[in-house]
């Protein structure tokens, strides 16, 4: 079965291209192959650790009815890596980010060399 990315992905894909400099297929094969391993590390029953993000486990709750079909009923553990967890609270309080300053830093980068 082929995949295709939903209006909210593509918007997702869009941004990630924009920070990353991949290319739209390589974004794609990129979440592709993350997909790949959240799906084996529920099978082996790991939590599955992101890189920058932090880490997730699934936990199956079993299915319920939903307009006539079964829906799987899954919850998302998520511990946000400190950094990312760091940032969001300095948000939070009014205070620039370690991310927004990163991010700025990329941009001036970025205008520096165009």
């Amino acid at each position: 079965m082929k995949i295709k990315p939903n209006k909210e992905e593509m918007n997702f894909l869009l941004k990630f291209q924009a920070f990353s400099g991949l290319n739209n297929k390589d974004a794609i094969k990129f979440f592709k192959a993350l997909m790949k391993i959240v799906y084996m590390d529920y099978v082996e029953n790991e939590e599955t650790v992101i890189p920058f993000l932090g880490s997730m486990a699934l936990e199956y709750l079993g299915d319920y009815e939903e307009n006539g079909a079964l829906v799987e009923n899954i919850k998302i553990n998520l511990v946000l890596n400190k950094y990312l967890s760091k940032s969001i609270g300095q948000y939070e309080d009014g205070d620039v980010s370690l991310i927004e300053k990163e991010m700025e830093w990329q941009i001036k980068k970025e205008l520096k060399q165009g």
